[in-house]
């Protein structure tokens, strides 16, 4: 007998655990400054024409679109794909899936384009690293493959957050720049430098 179809929101809320995914774009959302951002895109998008036409995205799901592409390094394609595929991503971007429109793969690429154009993803970085600097926390550009936010108060490390790459290869590198640093902090005891 076929299972009764439930409603993807009440599904999600059901849900016992919170996925690494989930913590990270939780933490994300809460300390990127939106706001100042959005001001900062606005001259710049594109409003709804006299002619009418279909309306543009919203620029906040746009902006959430695009910083989720960098953090997970998708292609335009696979940015469209995933927001079908994770509740996660849905939720960052603020779509709930049935209600709103989800962007399509050209509609991401120009806004991307958009940005360069006007040369503003130095200036979302710059803004982002600012805002997290005066809260004390470090931001590194890299890739996402498995996100996990590491706490990096210890002594030795710049205070703040240092987001790690868990794919395989950068996990073990991690372990083995780890071990290595240790080995060159011990004293030596036979003498030798």
């Amino acid at each position: 007998m076929p299972k009764q179809p439930a409603f993807p929101g009440l599904r999600d809320a059901m849900k016992k655990k919170v996925t690494r995914r989930e913590q990270f774009l939780a933490e994300m959302d809460a300390v990127v400054p939106w706001g100042r951002l959005l001001a900062l895109i606005a001259p710049h998008y594109t409003k709804a024409g006299p002619k009418g036409g279909r309306p543009p995205m919203p620029l906040e799901v746009m902006l959430r679109v695009y910083f989720l592409q960098n953090w997970y390094a998708l292609s335009d394609p696979m940015a469209e794909e995933t927001l079908y595929d994770s509740e996660a991503m849905r939720r960052l971007a603020g779509i709930e899936l049935g209600d709103d429109r989800i962007p399509d793969e050209t509609t991401i690429l120009k806004f991307r384009h958009l940005l360069e154009r006007h040369g503003l993803t130095e200036a979302i970085f710059a803004d982002v690293n600012t805002h997290l600097a005066d809260k004390g926390i470090t931001l590194r550009s890299g890739t996402l493959v498995d996100a996990t936010i590491i706490d990096v108060n210890r002594p030795g490390f710049p205070r703040g957050v240092f987001v790690q790459n868990l794919s395989g290869f950068f996990k073990g590198f991690h372990l083995f720049v780890e071990c290595l640093l240790h080995f060159l902090r011990r004293p030596m005891t036979d003498g030798t430098v």
